[in-house]
C-alpha cells in the first residue's frame, strides 16, 4: 500500500508534532514539586555525597527555573537562607554552596542576593574556600553592576589581606598561577575581560612579587581582543609590578615574541615547576587533542615525576594514539597516588596489550593493593576475557566499592562471563544494597547465561529500593526466559492497585509529561497493565501514551487496535494520522510502518459500515488518506 499521509499547512504540522513532542524527550526532567521552600528542602537534604546527587540537581535546576521567571518567590527563601548563622560542619558548608548554585544559575534575575554573597565573599573566617569561591562565582553570574562592582571588591579585599602575610616562595607561585590562568585565557578564541580581570587583581595585589608573571601581563595588554578597562588595570599591575613604562615594554615584547606556537606554548606550560600550573597545563594539552608533540611532552613530565598523575590522566585522553607511552605508565600501576589515573589511561590507550593485562592482573591478584578496583575496571574496558577467573577470586573482597567494581567489570564480558554467574548469585544476599545492585546488573549483562539464578534477582524487586528494583527488572529483560516473564507477571500483579492509583492521580494534574515519567520508570509489563488504561482515555495526548508503549514493546495487535480506536473517536483527522506516524517512525522502519498502517487501513475498512454517518465521514478521510476507498 501506498503511504500518502499530507497536510494541508505546513503550521498545523509543526503544532501537532510540538503537541506530542513530549512523548519523544530523553532528558530526565526536574521534580514535579513547584512550590520553591518544598524545593530548598530537596536541595538540601540531597547536597552532599549522602544524598541523592540526581535529585539535588534536579532540585536545583527546578529552582532556578521559577526564579528565573519570579525571583521573588525564590530569592528571599535562599537570602534567609544563607543569612542564618555559619555553621562549620561540611554538611551545612555544601548546602550553603547548593544554595549559592540556584543563585548562579539565575544569574542577573538573584540582584536581590548581591547584599549576602557579597557578605559571604569578604566573610575573613570562612575557612572552606569552596564557599567563597561559589559566593563569587554567584556575583560573577548576577552581572548587574552592583554585582560587578560588590564582587570585585570582594576579590581586591581578599587579595590584599592574603598577600599582606604570605611568604616571598608563596607570593611567587600564586603570581606564577595567575600568570597560567591568564595565558590559558589568551589562547582561546575569545578571551574573557572578566577572567583575565580576577587575575589581575591578584598580581596588583602582589606588587614587585608579580615580576615573573610580567610578560604575560605585556601579551594581555597588547591583545586587541581585551576591552580598554581591562587594558588600564592591566598598565597599572604592570607599574606595580616594576615596569616603568608600558607601552615601550609593550612594543619590545611583541617585536621579540614571533609567530605564536599555540602547542609550544602550552608544552612550555606543563615544564612550569608550579604543580598546579603544570598539572593545569596537561589538562589544557588534553583539550587541544593528540599530538606528537604533546605525547612526547606527557611522556616527559611522567619520566620526570612532574605531576604524572596529571601526565597519566591527559595521554589516556588521548586514547590509542597515545600507545607509545604504555612503557612509560606501566611503572605508575603500582603507585597508591598515581596508580588510579595511570590504570584508567591504560585502560582507555592499550586493547590488546599482554603486558599491559598482565600487569593489571598482577594488581588484582595483590589483597593489599587499594586499586583492585580500578584495575578491574580496565581489565573489563580492555576485554581481557582471560582475567575473568581472576575477577571471580576478588568478588569477595571486603571493600565495598572494589567488590562493586569487580561485579561491574564481570557484566562487561556478557555471555562470556557466565562461569562467574555463582559467585555473583551469592552477593544478591549481601546486606549492602549497593552490592546487590552491582550483583544484579552484572548478571542482567551476562544474559541468558543466568537463568537459574533468576528467582534470586526477582527477590530484588521486592527489596523497596528503587534503584534496585529498576536493575532487577532490567535484568530479567536481559536474561529472558519463562521464568523471568513468570517474575515480572507476580510483580505487576503486586503493584497492580498501587499503579493505577498513582496514575489515575497524575491523569488529574493534567500534567501528560508527569505521567510519562511515572510509566517510563515502571517495568515493561507493569507499564503495558496501564498501557491498557490509557489508550481509552478520552483525551488524545494521554491514549497516545498508551499507545506509545505498545509500539515501543511490539505489541502489534494491540497497537493496531488503539490506532483505530483513535482515529474513529478524534476528530481531528489527519493530524491524528500525521502524529501517529510520527509515532510510529520511532520504533519502525518503513516497511514494518506500511504493514502496520495496512493492518490499520483494513480494520477501518471492515467496520465501515457499522460507524454512524459523521464517523463514516472521519473514516473515509483516513482511509483515503492512506490510498484506499472505503467500498
Amino acid at each position: 500500500m501506498r503511504m500518502r499521509l499530507t497536510t494541508t499547512s505546513a503550521a498545523r504540522s509543526f503544532l501537532l508534532i510540538a503537541l506530542f513532542a513530549f512523548l519523544a524527550l530523553q532528558v530526565h526532567a526536574g521534580p514535579a514539586i513547584a512550590d520553591p521552600a518544598d524545593l530548598i528542602v530537596i536541595l538540601k537534604s540531597n547536597a552532599d555525597i549522602t544524598g541523592n546527587v540526581v535529585l539535588g540537581l534536579e532540585a536545583r535546576e527546578r529552582l532556578a527555573e521559577i526564579g528565573r521567571q519570579d525571583p521573588s518567590s525564590v530569592v528571599p527563601l535562599i537570602v534567609a537562607e544563607l543569612s542564618l548563622p555559619r555553621v562549620a560542619t561540611l554538611q551545612a558548608q555544601q548546602q550553603r554552596i547548593a544554595l549559592m548554585g540556584v543563585l548562579q544559575d539565575m544569574g542577573p534575575a538573584a540582584e536581590a542576593a548581591v547584599n549576602v554573597l557579597t557578605e559571604i565573599a569578604q566573610d575573613a573566617e570562612e575557612r572552606n574556600e569552596w564557599v567563597v569561591f561559589q559566593a563569587r562565582g554567584a556575583l560573577a553570574a548576577i552581572g548587574t553592576p552592583a554585582a560587578k562592582a560588590e564582587n570585585k571588591a570582594a576579590a581586591t579585599a581578599t587579595a590584599e589581606s592574603w598577600a599582606a602575610s604570605a611568604s616571598d616562595a608563596e607570593a611567587r607561585r600564586t603570581a606564577a598561577q595567575h600568570a597560567y590562568f591568564i595565558r590559558r585565557e589568551l589562547r582561546g578564541r575569545r578571551p574573557a575581560d572578566g577572567v583575565i580581570g580576577a587575575s589581575v587583581t591578584s598580581l596588583r595585589a602582589l606588587g614587585s612579587n608579580a615580576a615573573d608573571a610580567v610578560p604575560t601581563l605585556l601579551s594581555a595588554y597588547d591583545d586587541s581582543r581585551l576591552g580598554p578597562a581591562l587594558r588600564e588595570e592591566l598598565a597599572v599591575a604592570l607599574k606595580e609590578a616594576g615596569v616603568a613604562d608600558v607601552a615601550a615594554a609593550a612594543e619590545h615584547a611583541k617585536v621579540s615574541v614571533g609567530e605564536p606556537d599555540l602547542i609550544g606554548a602550552v608544552i612550555a606550560d606543563t615544564r612550569s615547576p608550579h604543580e598546579l600550573v603544570n598539572q593545569m597545563a596537561m589538562g589544557e594539552l588534553a583539550r587541544l587533542g593528540s599530538s606528537p608533540r604533546s605525547v612526547d611532552a606527557l611522556i616527559e613530565a611522567l619520566r620526570a615525576g612532574r605531576s604524572p598523575g596529571a601526565a597519566a590522566a591527559a595521554l589516556g585522553d588521548f586514547g590509542q594514539e597515545a600507545a607509545v607511552a604504555l612503557p612509560a605508565l606501566l611503572p605508575f600501576l603500582d603507585d597508591e597516588t598515581v596508580g588510579p589515573n595511570a590504570i584508567q589511561a591504560v585502560a582507555r590507550i592499550g586493547r590488546g596489550d599482554p603486558a599491559i593485562v598482565s600487569a593489571l592482573r598482577r594488581i588484582l591478584r595483590d589483597r593489599n593493593s587499594s586499586t583492585r578496583g580500578s584495575a578491574a575496571k580496565a581489565l573489563g574496558a580492555l576485554g581481557a576475557a582471560e582475567a575473568i577467573p581472576d575477577l571471580i577470586g576478588v568478588l569477595s573482597d571486603p571493600r565495598k566499592w572494589q567488590t562493586i567494581l569487580v561485579a561491574n567489570a564481570l557484566g562487561t564480558f556478557g555471555a562470556e562471563a557466565k562461569e562467574a554467574v555463582g559467585a555473583l548469585a551469592e552477593l544478591l544476599n549481601d546486606p549492602d544494597v549497593d552490592i546487590r545492585r552491582a550483583a544484579t546488573e552484572a548478571l542482567g549483562r551476562i544474559g541468558p547465561p543466568a537463568a537459574e539464578v533468576v528467582p534470586l534477582i526477582a527477590r530484588q524487586l521486592e527489596s523497596g529500593d528503587a534503584r534496585l528494583e529498576e536493575s532487577a527488572a532490567r535484568a530479567l529483560e536481559r536474561i529472558g526466559g519463562a521464568a523471568a516473564e513468570a517474575a515480572f507477571d507476580v510483580e505487576a500483579e503486586r503493584h497492580a492497585a498501587a499503579d493505577r492509583a498513582e496514575y489515575r492521580r497524575l491523569c488529574e494534574t493534567g500534567a501528560a509529561d508527569d505521567v510519562w515519567r511515572f510509566l517510563r520508570e515502571l517495568s515493561g509489563p507493569r507499564r503495558l497493565q496501564l498501557a491498557e488504561l490509557a489508550v481509552g482515555e478520552s483525551d488524545p495526548t494521554l491514549a497516545m501514551l498508551g499507545l506509545r508503549i505498545y509500539i515501543e514493546a511490539g505489541r502489534h495487535d494491540a497497537a493496531v487496535a488503539a490506532m483505530v480506536d483513535l482515529i474513529v473517536r478524534d476528530d481531528r483527522g489527519l493530524e491524528t494520522l500525521t502524529a501517529l506516524d510520527v509515532l510510529l517512525s520511532e520504533f519502525r522502519g518503513p516497511d514494518e510502518r506500511a504493514g502496520w498502517w495496512l493492518d490499520v487501513a483494513t480494520r477501518l475498512k471492515a467496520d465501515y459500515t457499522s460507524y454512524p454517518a459523521e464517523v463514516q465521514a472521519r473514516v473515509r478521510r483516513a482511509l483515503e488518506a492512506l490510498g484506499v476507498q472505503p467500498e
